[in-house]
C-alpha cells in the first residue's frame, strides 16, 4: 500500500502533467521557479502562475539513504536514497533516486526523470542515473 498524493487547485497541474509523463515546475510572473507548488510567490506575493516544462534532466546535489522503515508503508522497500536533484534549468526537487544500487549515488551524479505509476490516475516523478548519449530510461 502507497500512500497518494491528494491534488488540489495549486498542485492539480504538476500531478495531471505528471500523468502524461511530463515534468513540470511552476513559474511567477516574476520569473520564480518554485517547487514544490505553492499559492503565493515567495519573491514577489503574487497569485498568477504558469508552468514550464522541464527537460528531466539534472544531478544529485544532496542524498541520503534510509536504511530502515520510517512508515509502516516503507517496511520491506528499505534501502532507498532519497535525493535532492539540482535540475538543469535550475529548480531544486526533493525525489527517489530509483534503479541503482545505493552505493553508487554520488553527490554531482547526472539524472534523469522517471514516472512511477502509484494508481491509474496518479504517476510519481522519481529519477535514475542518465544513460551514456542521454537516451531516456523506461
Amino acid at each position: 500500500m502507497r500512500i497518494l498524493p491528494v491534488p488540489d487547485e495549486v498542485t492539480a497541474p504538476f500531478w495531471a502533467a505528471a500523468a502524461e509523463h511530463r515534468l513540470v515546475i511552476q513559474q511567477c510572473q516574476c520569473g520564480r521557479l518554485s517547487h514544490p507548488p505553492v499559492a503565493i510567490c515567495p519573491e514577489c506575493r503574487r497569485h498568477t502562475f504558469t508552468w514550464l516544462p522541464m527537460s528531466g534532466y539534472g544531478t544529485v546535489y544532496a542524498f541520503t539513504t534510509v536504511c530502515h522503515a520510517v512508515h509502516p508503508v516503507t517496511v520491506g522497500r528499505t534501502p532507498y536514497v532519497i535525493a535532492l536533484i539540482a535540475l538543469d534549468e535550475g529548480p531544486r526537487m526533493l525525489s527517489n533516486l530509483r534503479r541503482c544500487d545505493a552505493e553508487e549515488v554520488r553527490v554531482g551524479l547526472p539524472v534523469q526523470v522517471i514516472f512511477e505509476e502509484l494508481s491509474d490516475t496518479v504517476w510519481l516523478p522519481q529519477f535514475t542515473p542518465r544513460r551514456d548519449g542521454g537516451e531516456e530510461a523506461t
